[in-house]
């Protein structure tokens, strides 16, 4: 992703060239390259006409961004057509090779580059911002419109993983579940976990400490509180992923039958 950001100011500053257009080789997760004029860009997607088509492409789907500017004569060009190819005789020097692009007949009108349009460079953004817009992309309909509603969204975090961590210390057999006690080990799970997504890198060194350093001390916090034997203490563990693991499928189904109603036709 840094390679499509770092050439948004490329095509920034060729915006306000005389007779250019902007052409793009796009690369996406599932495989398939593109090649197209651009037609617009912003920080949720990159629009490109192939062809006659005109596709808008999320950039969180985006690999790679190739983008070029050409400059085009008018005494030349054939508007719908790529540059054609000339065969060279034996023995003379080719000329260099330019990225094979499609270059289609719709103009781009640069009145419509605004402020608020404009591909802005994202190299230096924290790695919060990175994942809650990795959030926000793959669940459109679950992230907050306004920040003050992360608010709610965190307090019903908080209180589905307290009556997690309660009943699955009551499967285990706990002498005193205390429900104040699940509510603490919940906290110490929602902080911490902020903080994880915050500062730890998607690194699979990092990612397996994460990983074993959460398990023993939600172990250890468990056993402490609850009085749990060893057994009981994985038990309490092992049903706690479990309902993780249930509230995580509930919210792909949601998500699956959101995205197919709003994908049929009207």
């Amino acid at each position: 992703m840094r390679s499509l950001f770092a050439v948004l100011w490329t095509l920034l500053l060729s915006a306000f060239g005389f007779a250019q257009q902007r052409t793009a080789a796009v690369s996406l997760d599932d495989g398939r390259v593109l090649h197209g004029r651009v037609i617009a860009m912003d920080l949720k997607s990159l629009q490109i006409q192939v062809g006659t088509e005109v596709l808008t492409i999320p950039t969180a789907s985006i690999n790679t961004c190739h983008i070029e500017t050409v400059p085009e004569d008018p005494a030349t060009a054939t508007p719908g057509l790529a540059e054609p190819v000339r065969e060279a005789s034996p023995g003379a020097a080719q000329p260099p090779r330019r990225p094979v692009v499609v270059v289609v007949p719709a103009a781009l009108d640069e009145s419509e580059l605004d402020e608020e349009s404009l591909p802005h460079d994202r190299r230096n953004r924290s790695l919060w911002q990175q994942r809650i817009e990795a959030f926000d992309a793959m669940y459109p309909w679950l992230a907050p419109a306004a920040p003050t509603q992360w608010i709610s969204l965190g307090l019903l975090l908080f209180a589905g993983l307290s009556l997690f961590v309660h009943l699955s210390t009551w499967v285990g057999g706990a002498d005193s579940p205390a429900f104040g006690r699940a509510m603490a080990i919940a906290l110490w799970y929602v902080v911490s976990g902020l903080l994880q997504v915050a500062f730890v890198p998607a690194r699979d060194v990092a990612v397996v400490i994460m990983l074993t350093a959460n398990t023993t001390l939600a172990l250890f916090l468990m056993r402490a509180s609850f009085g749990l034997t060893r057994s009981a203490t994985v038990v309490a563990l092992a049903v706690q992923l479990g309902l993780v693991t249930v509230a995580y499928g509930v919210l792909t189904l949601v998500d699956a039958v959101l995205a197919s109603l709003g994908s049929s036709p009207s």
